[in-house]
């Protein structure tokens, strides 16, 4: 009698072999065989939970998802991290390039160390130090209080409500001269924060890890599924960019609603999120996404080095060729690099480059999706930002408007390509003329966003609405100036008053003023405004006339309420739609110009031509794209944050120029990439003429010899 194989290797066991023809059989005990069947069938739910194909993607989307949470969440509350930190936008535009320069400097060695060691523990790895970087974002808050013009409050110097002098007021003093005197606090306090925002930094440098991700999970993910499936597979991690994008601004939306200190009211901050002084709480959702990250990660380090695949699927793939192009390229692109020795690496890698570099299709192509590449990061860094300030939305609202308009862009973009893909652009010819008609239609909808917007808002001493023959008035003095445009926020009427440059802005009549003490008030009180709401009146203001009082009950006293004075704007709904349609046809051309890539080189320079694409994508586009949209939106501003001879953050934005130069640089980077895609598809279309001649050629040769032969 045989044992059974589980048994025959166990010495000792209930099941070992006899030892002579006398030897007495020893019969197994019921607790052994228990024991043992028990074990086995745990190693085998165990071995199949972490080599499924399956939970490993959906371990690595789930992170992958996360991963890009934080990307998009940092978009979403860029504007309020520029006034914690009191960083202008073009500084701010340096923490996604710190992100990108350290990715690419750091993709192709953790690529070639990843691809000959345990993937999924690099993986893990990988996840791992992104969520401390995510982590890391929050640190200031922990470490470093607010700075002191954000935490004064009405309530500092009196608890009543009645007529109280106000640290915010015009206290009458005379009028200083010579150099401004700064204590050592408010001289650290002043200017951009880049000792707490040097936390940011190093985190977004943590974070840059995230993109060395993709290619080791795609090449892991090949090895152990079937070529058929993996298009699936790809389409499902490609698509956790729209997924993570949205969760990232979702949760931007629900972090902003709160304040930024969760506990007790500390500084007694403004308790609204319309009030400008209002921070939200834009640390919260770093820790969530890192701690959540953190989580997903673990599980990806316990699956085996290689993904174990069926005999017969093995088979099969010998026998059958790919008819996806760009799955070839991705997935056998990623594993050259260790097939051949350092000398034919380095002559293969120069000799591919310029083959790509002289393709005049492949290279314009790229050229084309280099340009857009700048939009797609200026847009993604600073989008709700713009909507923010041009519709005077609240950051949070104007957070969950960007995400709004993500998901469905990326759904039907792709649903709506794949299809024109499939019935009517399968050739080269059919495709960039898809592209080329895509591209038309977002120049001719992009110059309409330069009218949608609003007017600026009549703000005294700041040279942003016009008066009598399109003159533009300073109220405070009565002048008229022409531009170029000074702030004036002191003038006679506040000289003595020794106002700080901020922005906590009073509404008298239709006119706003910088802050009660721009107005000249010297006391307050909190009044109902006659809808059932608490608001606080500033009185005894000198540089009100009588028929500006908001309160005609107080005709005695020029009055200003809190706030900025309410405006009309209905031109957000005609932008909405235009950036929708932008947006979606936009997508609509990403897959086709993928296609035309690899379909125009060579099969063996098909990864070579991603490669190169996504290089120069990073240098000249995701790189420079958030420096020079936040250098633009800068040069909009009117009021700059100072104190102690230092510019922080901006606190009032041009709207007018605002909406100019922001759509003007989006308008400008579509023109040059139609300008690239024309080149491509004048190029494609010389390419087919010659085919065409040599055929005419040939039939006129036959005819030729058949009217020679008769």
């Amino acid at each position: 009698m045989e044992s059974s194989g589980d048994y025959q290797h166990l010495p000792g066991s209930a099941m070992e072999p006899l030892e002579g023809p006398g030897a007495r059989r020893k019969e197994p005990t019921v607790p052994a065989v228990k024991k043992i069947s028990v074990s086995s069938s745990e190693s085998s739910r165990r071995s199949s939970f972490f080599t499924s194909p399956v939970v490993f993607a959906a371990l690595g989307m789930t992170a992958s998802a996360f991963w890009l949470t934080g990307i998009s969440y940092l978009g979403g509350t860029v504007s309020t991290i520029e006034k914690r930190m009191q960083l202008k936008s073009s500084e701010s535009g340096l923490f996604p390039v710190v992100n990108d320069c350290f990715g690419l400097c750091t993709l192709l060695f953790i690529i070639h160390f990843g691809q000959s060691r345990h993937r999924p523990r690099i993986i893990a790895g990988l996840y791992l130090i992104v969520s401390v970087g995510y982590l890391m974002h929050a640190v200031p808050h922990f470490l470093y209080e607010l700075p002191k013009s954000l935490r004064l409050g009405k309530n500092e110097h009196s608890n009543s409500s009645g007529l109280q002098d106000h640290g915010e007021l015009c206290l009458v003093t005379e009028p200083e001269t010579g150099v401004e005197r700064c204590s050592q606090d408010q001289i650290s306090e002043s200017g951009p924060l880049w000792s707490e925002a040097i936390w940011i930094v190093i985190g977004q440098a943590l974070c840059s890890c995230g993109t060395c991700v993709y290619p080791l999970f795609i090449a892991y993910l090949d090895d152990g599924v079937h070529h058929r499936s993996m298009g699936m597979y790809l389409g499902a991690l490609f698509s956790t960019i729209a997924i993570g994008s949205a969760i990232g601004y979702g949760l931007a939306t629900l972090c902003l609603q709160l304040p930024n200190y969760l506990t007790a009211n500390e500084y007694d901050l403004p308790v609204s999120p319309s009030d400008p002084k209002w921070i939200g709480n834009w640390w919260l959702g770093f820790m969530v996404t890192g701690i959540l990250l953190l989580f997903t990660s673990i599980p990806i380090a316990f699956f085996p080095r290689h993904l174990p695949k069926p005999i017969a699927l093995e088979e099969e793939e010998e026998s059958s060729e790919s008819q996806d192009d760009y799955l070839d390229a991705v997935t056998n692109g990623l594993k050259v690099a260790g097939e051949e020795g350092p000398d034919g690496f380095l002559r293969g890698l120069f000799q591919a480059v310029w083959r790509i570099v002289t393709n005049l299709t492949v290279i314009s192509l790229i050229l084309c999706t280099t340009t857009l590449s700048g939009f797609i990061a200026g847009f993604q860094l600073f989008g709700a930002k713009y909507i923010q300030y041009e519709f005077s939305f609240e950051p949070d609202f104007a957070s969950i408007l960007i995400g709004i308009l993500l998901v469905p862009a990326g759904v039907f973009g792709n649903l709506i390509g794949g299809c024109i893909i499939k019935r009517y652009a399968r050739g080269r010819h059919g495709l960039v003329k898809m592209v080329l008609y895509c591209a038309l239609i977002v120049l001719v909808l992009s110059p309409t966003t330069l009218f949608f917007g609003c007017q600026n808002r009549k703000v005294a001493g700041l040279a942003l609405y016009t008066g009598p023959s399109n003159k533009t008035m300073m109220p405070n003095s009565g002048t008229v100036q022409e531009p170029p445009y000074v702030p004036q926020l002191t003038s006679a009427c506040n000289v003595h008053c020794k106002c700080p440059v901020q922005y906590d802005p009073v509404c008298a009549g239709d006119v706003t003023y910088a802050s009660p003490c721009h107005a000249g008030c010297k006391k307050w009180s909190v009044r109902d405004d006659h809808t059932g709401t608490n608001r606080t009146i500033y009185y005894d203001c000198s540089c009100l006339m009588d028929d500006n009082s908001t309160y005609s009950d107080q005709p005695y006293i020029a009055s200003a309420v809190e706030g900025e004075c309410p405006k009309q704007c209905i031109m957000f709904i005609p932008y909405f739609i235009i950036i929708a349609i932008v947006m979606i046809t936009g997508i609509m051309c990403a897959n086709p110009v993928i296609l035309l890539e690899i379909r125009s080189v060579e099969k063996r320079d098909r990864s070579m031509t991603i490669a190169v694409g996504n290089f120069l994508g990073k240098i000249f586009g995701y790189i420079p794209g958030p420096i020079y949209y936040g250098a633009i939106i800068d040069t909009a501003c009117r009021l700059f944050q100072t104190s102690c001879g230092k510019t922080g953050n901006c606190l009032l934005y041009d709207l007018v120029f605002l909406r100019i130069s922001f759509n003007g640089i989006s308008l400008l980077i579509h023109m040059v990439a139609t300008g690239f895609l024309m080149i491509a598809f004048y190029s494609i279309r010389c390419q087919s003429r010659p085919k065409k001649s040599d055929a005419q050629n040939v039939a006129t040769n036959d005819l030729e010899l058949a009217t020679i032969s008769t």
